[in-house]
């Protein structure tokens, strides 16, 4: 469906009710004019993907770089890094850990949001995502409409394997020293835990609110928040009505590694459309694939998920 008139159109309305009757913020995509309710029926009925077979890959270069991508504006002194294990140590001797004030939870989330807070603005030039870290049992961690359950000792966490948490799509298991996507038809977020022995731990929460769509001619991290880079949420959105587009979208990898790529649809984002598995080496690489429908080529959320530190260096659809 569309919701909005002229050049303010989305796929969802701004506010929804869960199941117990809460209001929450979906997760948008903002559509061009040329968009109408046919291409998004008939266009996803009748799209054609190709195999992971026929995806070029492109080397562009054998050095794994990031200039180009911000400081936090939290801690602008920090280096920039996309991997909280590059900054830990370096918060830990600035403040360091005295038992009762200053504790490693703390480290490890001041780490957390100087990578996500610059991961924001990166984000944010395109569309709309919020970020946090903090401890779920106190002081507690929200963002948006998506939380973990205060209360939850981070002993309990870890024995137990999981913290419990509420978004939209309702209570959430979120796995002990991993990331997990949440997903539903209207909302997309992501929870990670790091929780070990003592009461207190880390909670790290993403919403995204509106999805970035390309063009995307700017470097965007992937964080890497102690389990793994996040996976990141873009649409693939052609220029105009057309049957055929190529789509290209360039990254560079720390070291070689498998990229998980679903294609997701606008209408629902926990339907998937089709799914590929595409392998790079240490470097900068073009991934191009072209993508056909009748009677045009409809807009289509594409969810990537590296396995090593890696940054989109551009995503565009010609």
């Amino acid at each position: 469906m569309i919701f909005g008139r002229g050049k303010v159109r989305y796929n969802n309305p701004y506010t929804m009710k869960d199941v117990e009757g809460f209001s929450y913020l979906t997760t948008r995509i903002k559509y061009p004019a040329w968009i109408d309710e046919r291409i998004l029926s008939e266009g996803l009925d009748n799209l054609d993907i190709p195999s992971v077979s026929e995806f070029i890959i492109n080397k562009m270069s054998d050095v794994f770089s990031l200039e180009g991508l911000l400081k936090s504006k939290w801690f602008p002194d920090l280096p920039i890094s996309i991997d909280v294990k590059d900054i830990i140590p370096e918060i830990r001797s600035r403040i360091p850990s005295d038992g009762t004030e200053i504790t490693d939870w703390m480290h490890d989330s001041s780490a957390d949001n100087a990578i996500l807070q610059a991961f924001e603005d990166e984000y944010n030039k395109y569309s709309e995502i919020r970020t946090g870290s903090n401890d779920p049992a106190s002081p507690g961690l929200v963002v948006v409409n998506t939380r973990f359950y205060g209360g939850q000792p981070g002993y309990t966490v870890n024995s137990r394997g999981y913290a419990l948490g509420r978004a939209p799509i309702g209570e959430f298991r979120a796995p002990n020293r991993r990331g997990t996507i949440l997903i539903g038809e209207n909302y997309i977020g992501w929870a990670g835990v790091n929780a070990w022995g003592g009461y207190q731990w880390t909670g790290k929460l993403a919403q995204w609110i509106r999805l970035a769509a390309t063009p995307i001619t700017s470097r965007i991290r992937f964080p890497n928040l102690g389990f793994g880079p996040m996976p990141n949420f873009f649409v693939q959105m052609p220029r105009g009505a057309t049957e055929r587009v190529t789509v290209t979208m360039a990254v560079s990898s720390s070291t070689s590694q498998n990229i998980s790529i679903a294609f997701r649809d606008p209408n629902n984002y926990s339907r998937v459309l089709d799914e590929a598995v595409i392998n790079v080496g240490a470097g900068q690489f073009e991934i191009v694939y072209t993508i056909a429908s009748y009677p045009a080529v409809p807009p289509v959320v594409v969810e990537a998920a590296p396995r090593v530190n890696t940054v989109l260096d551009r995503f565009v659809v010609e």
